[in-house]
């Protein structure tokens, strides 16, 4: 599965007690997507825009999962990131989300309205 975040409007959250960088991002349909990045933002810095690829790899930090993920930025510098969760909107279809990542917790969904995600 492929994604393309935005991280230049990313902010600071939590989840589950974590600290986490929330990100707008779209998947290879189009459809709207909140990550959560488990990641020091330092990480980030220069990166505003990243296509990032699920891998089968999950760490552990702290005693909180995280999928890596591959992301290649529009300049071609490449970087890995800890996607802590996903989150799709509660009406859209999670099935292939679902699918594509079932190792991990499943997708939570927001009941936000979708036009709070503007797509990169």
């Amino acid at each position: 599965m492929k994604l393309q975040i935005d991280l230049k409007r990313r902010v600071w959250d939590s989840i589950d007690g974590v600290d986490v960088i929330q990100c707008p991002a779209v998947d290879e349909a189009g459809s709207p997507i909140l990550v959560f990045l488990d990641q020091p933002m330092g990480d980030l810095l220069g990166f505003e825009s990243v296509i990032a690829t699920s891998t089968d790899s999950i760490e552990t930090l702290e005693g909180v999962e995280a999928r890596i993920w591959n992301a290649v930025s529009v300049d071609g510098c490449g970087l890995q990131l800890r996607i802590h969760r996903v989150a799709i909107h509660k009406d859209a279809d999670a099935s292939r989300l679902q699918a594509s990542l079932q190792e991990q917790s499943p997708p939570v969904l927001w009941d936000q309205g979708p036009t709070t995600i503007t797509p990169p």
